[in-house]
């Protein structure tokens, strides 16, 4: 759609763009929500440099398991390469980004930014983690329907893309829009986790009920994908099976949670 603006003479990446103001509403969102826990603005700032930093990493790492076959190519056939091939090669596979590489590497981050903290506000800090996730990620969205990434599959209905550099072959072709449909189902899943918050409902249990609400929703919107390069294993992609996974780890928590909260009551019985 738009891949680049222009600002000044400059050329910058919507994808960039975007990112950058969500970041920037993320750090608001969390500074307003975390004045009444007397968490500060340079606690947010911090901890959004561990989440950035971790984001990063997971995000190339994990796009880089999706190019495992491009990658035993290059091992298995080393001598057919030159040194600059071969480095070529590796940045390839691996200058792409997943995005749940990007949300498990900014959970492990930020993990390990708050990991002495404990008590009520350890609960408040982790609320806060899944709230600006979902927010973050409906800019995210955004950026990519606007670079073009991440499309849709053909269709009757969508939009039309022209003279898109970046991805030439959506070029032409009408297309699900699934990245802004992604993005509003990522913000409706802020706003039902911000009502939580608010109500001061499962206090220290928000992202595991997002690991059970965007698995879901990201589990479906896969077959409405149309680009094809995340890696396939047994008909689903590696972002289905994560979505698998995510879903099973944060229902099962859930349910060894509200079992050990009873054991009191069953014990005085």
């Amino acid at each position: 759609m738009f891949p680049y603006f222009e600002i000044f003479g400059k050329v910058i990446g919507s994808y960039a763009v975007a990112s950058v103001v969500g970041m920037a509403v993320c750090v608001f969102v969390a500074c307003r929500l975390g004045r009444a826990y007397q968490i500060t603005f340079e606690d947010i700032l911090l901890k959004m440099v561990y989440i950035g930093v971790g984001l990063v990493i997971g995000g190339h790492a994990v796009y880089g398991i999706t190019q495992l076959p491009r990658l035993w190519e290059l091992v298995t056939h080393l001598s057919d390469y030159t040194l600059l091939e071969a480095g070529s090669v590796v940045v390839t596979c691996f200058g792409g980004m997943v995005f749940y590489g990007g949300f498990l590497g900014a959970m492990a981050g930020y993990a390990l930014n708050v990991r002495k903290v404990v008590g009520e506000r350890r609960k408040v800090l982790w609320d806060l983690f899944a709230l600006v996730i979902p927010l973050f990620h409906t800019f995210g969205r955004i950026g990519c329907f606007l670079g073009g990434c991440c499309y849709g599959k053909e269709s009757s209905w969508g939009f039309i893309v022209y003279d898109n550099t970046l991805q030439p072959d959506i070029n032409g072709v009408v297309r699900i829009p699934v990245q802004l449909i992604e993005s509003a189902c990522n913000f409706c899943i802020f706003l039902f986790l911000l009502f939580l918050f608010k109500k001061k409902l499962q206090s220290g249990n928000l992202l595991f009920f997002y690991m059970l609400i965007y698995p879901v929703v990201r589990f479906v919107l896969e077959f409405y994908r149309g680009d094809v390069i995340r890696g396939f294993l047994w008909g689903l992609s590696t972002s289905q099976w994560i979505s698998i996974l995510l879903f099973a780890v944060a229902l099962y928590q859930l349910l060894w949670k509200r079992r050990r909260g009873r054991r009191p009551l069953e014990a005085e019985q």
